[in-house]
């Protein structure tokens, strides 16, 4: 008897939803814009969902340079008056510091 191989998994039902691929991303410009938010914890998510997209990314040193992400966060991290949030801003800079070594 012939028994054929199982058809391959659907990629879709398997996969992470993919992140834009390419580093001018209308999804990061709006994280930008609503990091004037009033509220300090609106300010740290959107930090934390930026900070996803950098470690996620094809191409992070791309995405900030693209989106002046380095004096954006400089200027979070030192007059941002969330403490929380001006110490997320100065991780997410040390990580691009440490990129640009690699």
């Amino acid at each position: 008897s012939l028994t054929s191989a199982p058809p391959p998994p659907d990629p879709s039902l398997t996969s992470a939803p993919p992140l834009p691929h390419e580093a001018d991303s209308p999804f990061v410009r709006a994280l930008i814009a609503r990091l004037q938010h009033p509220e300090a914890l609106v300010r740290k998510t959107l930090l934390d969902m930026l900070t996803h997209v950098y470690k996620l990314h094809q191409s992070p040193k791309m995405l900030v340079e693209l989106h002046h992400l380095s004096p954006l966060l400089k200027s979070i991290a030192e007059s941002d008056p969330g403490v929380l949030v001006q110490q997320l801003a100065s991780e997410l800079l040390s990580a691009f510091a440490a990129h640009d070594l690699l």
